[in-house]
Order: C-alpha cells, then sequence, then structure tokens
C-alpha cells in the first residue's frame, strides 16, 4: 500500500484493487436470504450455508448487507425468514457482545 502517496500527495490517490472473496461470500448470502424474502426461491428451500465458521467481521458484513437491502427496497425481512434464519445460525445464543 503506498501510504507516501494517500498522505503526503496533492489530490486523491488512486482507489487500490482489494480483494473481495469473503465480502462477495457475505453479500451472496444476504442476496439468496431476500430472493427467499420476496419468494423468487422455491418455497422452503432455504440458503444451506454453513456460517458458524465465520469471524465477528463476516458475519457483521452479512447482516449489514442485509439491512442495506431492506433500506433500498423499503421494507424490512418478514417473520417468518428472520425466524427461518434464526432457527438456522442460532445468533440470538451468542455470548458475544460484538
Amino acid at each position: 500500500f503506498d501510504w507516501e502517496t494517500w498522505l503526503h500527495k496533492p489530490g486523491m490517490p488512486e482507489t487500490p484493487t482489494f480483494d473481495r472473496t469473503l465480502s462477495e461470500e457475505c453479500e451472496h448470502l444476504a442476496d439468496a436470504w431476500v430472493s427467499v424474502d420476496d419468494g423468487e426461491a422455491a418455497k422452503g428451500v432455504l440458503p444451506k450455508h454453513d456460517i458458524s465458521g465465520w469471524s465477528t467481521g463476516r458475519k457483521t458484513c452479512f447482516l449489514d448487507s442485509l439491512i442495506g437491502t431492506c433500506t433500498e427496497r423499503k421494507r424490512p425481512l418478514s417473520l417468518s425468514t428472520v425466524a427461518s434464519m434464526k432457527e438456522m445460525y442460532q445468533m440470538h445464543t451468542s455470548q458475544n457482545s460484538e
């Protein structure tokens, strides 16, 4: 990373290309849940993705993507979708305050 340019040269530096592999996985999972909520996925077919090994940051990225999509479409997830996510991911049982 070219800190010299970012900190000491005039003007806006070029934006570096970051590896988005992990964040794209989170965003795709969020999109899959929104598809379930919108009825686009086959009825009763939920995204099968184990997030138990994900870091707090990746789970936060997933939830942030869900919130962003709900904000854009101006509608929250349905209670049934949230209940399915609760059952699948068990996030409500976490003792982690992050």
